[in-house]
């Protein structure tokens, strides 16, 4: 989405284009356009890897990605590839970790803000439980 936005509006208006996106009203929302059929499709794996990723700006390990996820690596990782086919995270060269596209991460903290909300405080709570 942010290539494709740098390249139609020219590469020196990115932030100009970036800004445009974020800021359209609800109405008429090029993200959702864009996005939206996306959100409904994902496998619970997907959901839960991406939930987890909402809350890092750092790309994490697939090892540790699925432990906050609550995912078993293997299956973590597949959905990583999953996701990374549909360049919505985007990968280390070595696919050993992921970080979440920007613009898609906005998109989901505004569909699913409860959701995101409820992975946060039980990411905190984890933290603070002794091994």
């Amino acid at each position: 989405m942010d290539i494709w936005a740098a390249w139609s509006w020219g590469l020196p208006h990115i932030e100009h284009t970036l800004a445009f996106l974020r800021s359209c009203p609800p109405e008429n929302d090029p993200l959702e356009f864009i996005f939206g059929d996306l959100a409904n499709d994902f496998t619970l794996d997907e959901t839960n890897v991406l939930l987890a990723l909402t809350q890092f700006t750092e790309p994490l390990l697939v090892e540790r990605i699925g432990e906050l996820a609550e995912v078993a690596i293997e299956l973590a990782e597949k959905a990583l590839r999953s996701l990374a086919n549909r360049s919505l995270v985007i990968p280390d060269l070595e696919e050993r970790a992921f970080t979440l596209m920007t613009m898609f991460g906005d998109f989901l903290r505004r569909k699913w803000p409860e959701t995101i909300t409820e992975t946060r405080s039980r990411l905190v709570r984890k933290a603070y439980i002794k091994p």
